[in-house]
């Protein structure tokens, strides 16, 4: 019987276990990246420009839409003609570019670097329970924002830093930044370890933010949200309604 047993689990192994199948794409320079339907984008920096996707199977890669318009190059998976329910495929695109600035990423879809990346500014949005993982460099402004479970994830050391978190989505971040306004509603920013020099936090409808400052931070928030600073700013500032508390140190854990 054991022996029987183990056979069965190992067939179903063996089904499950497909090879992947890899098939290369015309790249052009862009400078916007826009991912949907689930797809996971490995992203790269480099000079020459590529495009390849991963599938588990031939047929799929007709249904894996890699679309330039103009300086954009749009990810998704096809929609059916027939109007039928749309089947994501196991599906990962490889991207190199030099000069992308804007990310758009939604629909659990994911945009992921392994690599730190330099840029002059950036962009980045993240909706409906997608991802964005990244470290990165910024010689001026950072954006992020993400909303609907959605979620971002990574160390940015930039000048002035922007993040923008609702309906249930988080940032989580460490690295620095001279400047940076951070607003949550209904979200979370785990930030105990991004250093800012000057920060303005707004948190509302039961929203959690953690935040690094060390020479002035302004904190507001309503009865439902709290704020927890790390570092000894020099001048502080409170609303009415903040809740904020201070801690000593920085042995915040971004997970």
């Amino acid at each position: 019987m054991k022996l029987l047993l183990i056979t069965a689990f190992t067939g179903l192994i063996s089904l499950g276990a497909q090879a992947q199948v890899t098939q290369q794409r015309q790249a052009y320079d862009v400078t916007k990246i826009e991912v949907n339907n689930g797809i996971e984008v490995v992203f790269t920096q480099a000079d020459t420009a590529a495009l390849s996707v991963q599938t588990n199977s031939d047929t799929n890669f007709a249904n894996i839409i890699t679309e330039h318009k103009g300086n954009t190059l749009k990810i998704y998976m096809k929609t059916p003609e027939d109007n039928k329910t749309l089947v994501i495929a196991p599906a990962k695109v490889y991207v190199t570019q030099k000069n992308v600035t804007v990310f758009k990423v939604a629909g659990s879809a994911i945009i992921k670097s392994y690599d730190t990346l330099h840029m002059p500014q950036v962009s980045i949005n993240v909706a409906s329970g997608a991802m964005f993982i990244a470290n990165m460099e910024i010689e001026g402004s950072c954006t992020v924002k993400v909303a609907g479970g959605a979620g971002f994830r990574g160390k940015v050391i930039t000048d002035s830093f922007k993040g923008d978190a609702r309906g249930g989505a988080y940032i989580r971040l460490s690295g620095t930044a001279k400047t940076a306004d951070m607003y949550c509603s209904s979200a979370s920013l785990q930030a105990g370890k991004f250093v800012c020099s000057w920060v303005e936090v707004f948190a509302k409808n039961a929203s959690a933010v953690f935040i690094g400052a060390d020479a002035y931070i302004k904190a507001n928030a309503d009865g439902s949200s709290a704020i927890t600073y790390y570092g000894d700013p020099a001048k502080t500032e409170f609303g009415p309604n903040a809740y904020a508390v201070k801690r000593d140190n920085f042995n915040f854990t971004l997970n």
